[in-house]
C-alpha cells in the first residue's frame, strides 16, 4: 500500500494541518483508479484483480481494496494464494499488509517469513510499518537504514518509525525509537517527516519539549503549524488523562 501512502503523506506536507484519515475518500479514490483500468469493484473482480490480471498495478489497487470492503470473508485464502505465487516482489508487499488488515495477529507469521525473503528495502519499509503495529519489530533496521536513504524513501520510514515509537516501550531496541526521531527531527530536511513520527508518543515529555521548539523556531510557517497542531493535540490527552484520575 505504499503508493498510496506516500501519496497521502505527500499531500499532508503541502496542505494545512492534518485531520484524521478519510478511509470513505481512501476507498473512493480506490475505486476510482480501479475503473481507469477498466477493473469492477465487486468482490469477485477485485479477488479475480489480486489473481490474474497481468499489471501489477491493478493487483496491487485490488489487494488495497478489499480490506476496505465488508466482504472480507474469501479474500484472505486468494492473498495467501498470491503470496506463494506472484513474481512482484511489490505486489507481495502490498498483499502481505492487506492481509495483515483482514486477518490481523493471524497473519503475523505469514508476514514475518515475507519480510524474510524480501529484498528491496522500500518493500521491507512497507512490511515492517505493519508488522509493528501489532508488536513485531523485525524490520526496525530496514526503517534506520531508510532513514539514511534519499526521498521518497526516508519520508516513508519516517511514517514507519512511528509505529515503532508507538508500540516499543522498553521493547529493547536499540537506538529507541524515540530517541532517533529526537535526533531527525533537529534535520531540517527531515523535519517535515519527522514530526508525524513524533506525533504516535505526545505523551513523551521529551517529545512534547521537540515539538515545542519546532514550533517556535521552524522557518517554515506550515512545518511551525503542524507542530502547534500536536501540541494542542498533546495538551487534550493530558487534560484527559488528569480528568481520567480523578
Amino acid at each position: 500500500m505504499n503508493v498510496i501512502v506516500a501519496a497521502c503523506f505527500a499531500a499532508l506536507l503541502t496542505a494545512p494541518p492534518p485531520a484524521p484519515v478519510d478511509h470513505d475518500e481512501l476507498r473512493a479514490d480506490l475505486t476510482q483508479s480501479l475503473h481507469r483500468y477498466g477493473v469492477a469493484t465487486d468482490v469477485p473482480s477485485l479477488l479475480r484483480a489480486v489473481s490474474e490480471d497481468p499489471r501489477p498495478s491493478v493487483r496491487m489497487l485490488a489487494a488495497d481494496l478489499l480490506p476496505r470492503l465488508k466482504e472480507k470473508g474469501a479474500a484472505a485464502a486468494v492473498m495467501r494464494a498470491a503470496l506463494e505465487k506472484d513474481a512482484d516482489e511489490q505486489v507481495r508487499a502490498h498483499l502481505g499488509w492487506d492481509l495483515l488488515e483482514i486477518e490481523g495477529d493471524q497473519a503475523l507469521p505469514v508476514v514475518h517469513a515475507l519480510l524474510l525473503r524480501t529484498q528491496d528495502l522500500d518493500n521491507r519499509i512497507h512490511l515492517a510499518w505493519p508488522l509493528a503495529e501489532r508488536g513485531d519489530f523485525a524490520g526496525y533496521a530496514d526503517v534506520l537504514k531508510g532513514l539514511e536513504s534519499q526521498a521518497p524513501t526516508r519520508v516513508f520510514a519516517a511514517q514507519a518509525l512511528g509505529a515503532f515509537m508507538a508500540k516499543c516501550r522498553d521493547c529493547g531496541l536499540t537506538p529507541p525509537p524515540v530517541d532517533e526521531a529526537l535526533r531527525w527531527v533537529k534535520i531540517p530536511a527531515m523535519r517535515s517527516s519527522m514530526l508525524f513520527a513524533l506525533s504516535r508518543r505526545l505523551d513523551d515529555p521529551r517529545v512534547v519539549a521537540a515539538l515545542t521548539v519546532v514550533a517556535n523556531e521552524d522557518k517554515d510557517e506550515l512545518v511551525r503549524d503542524t507542530a502547534k497542531v500536536f501540541l494542542n493535540q498533546a495538551a487534550r490527552e493530558n487534560q484527559q488523562g488528569h480528568g481520567d484520575h480523578r
